[in-house]
């Protein structure tokens, strides 16, 4: 029995010897090769994709026609990222958010619309032309599925058009929701 207990001993030894080399050789590796680190995208403020819509930065009168309908409030905020909207009564008083924000990863603007009733809405789009973007959207209904083209463009004056048009008939024809033009407040 004791010789045994002697081979069990030596094996339990020569084991734990061999563990604690292993060990020892592996403090000695050099640790594993990190991936290189993913290049960061340039500031929003250095890339011009995210400027494409300052021509609506500001605090507007909302017009149809003569009559002042409402005040949006315009601001670049998070570092330039994004554009929040503020829309108001005639009065002035805050019924409304907006973000507007250039998406890199898809390489378009997108918009998400909230309001005080619960009302919300998200359009997809982009820059038509300089001083003109364009967001698209679609709402279900019991008939089918009603597409809105939603525009903001930049006109010679120094305003800006809103101006939304939807179809029902996958643009066979479309009809003007509403035509509105933004004046500088001073």
């Amino acid at each position: 029995m004791d010789k045994q207990a002697n081979r069990l001993g030596g094996a339990i030894c020569a084991g734990m010897l061999f563990i604690c080399a292993g060990a020892a050789a592996a403090q000695t590796q050099p640790p594993p090769a990190q991936p290189a680190p993913r290049p960061r995208p340039p500031a929003c403020v250095d890339d011009p994709r995210y400027a494409m819509q300052d021509f609506t930065v500001g605090h507007w009168d909302v017009m149809s026609g003569q009559r002042k309908v409402a005040e949006v409030k315009m601001e670049k905020v998070l570092n330039g990222c994004s554009i929040l909207e503020t829309w108001m009564t005639a009065q002035g008083v805050p019924t409304a958010n907006g973000y507007f924000n250039y998406n890199r990863d898809h390489d378009h603007w997108q918009y998400f619309w909230t309001a005080g009733d619960g009302d919300t809405t998200y359009f997809k789009g982009g820059l038509v032309e300089p001083g003109n973007m364009r967001f698209i959207t679609t709402y279900p209904r019991p008939q089918g599925e009603r597409l809105e083209h939603w525009s903001l463009i930049a006109k010679p004056d120094g305003t800006v058009q809103e101006l939304s048009r939807t179809t029902d008939d996958g643009g066979k024809t479309w009809r003007t929701g509403y035509d509105l033009t933004w004046r500088k407040k001073n």
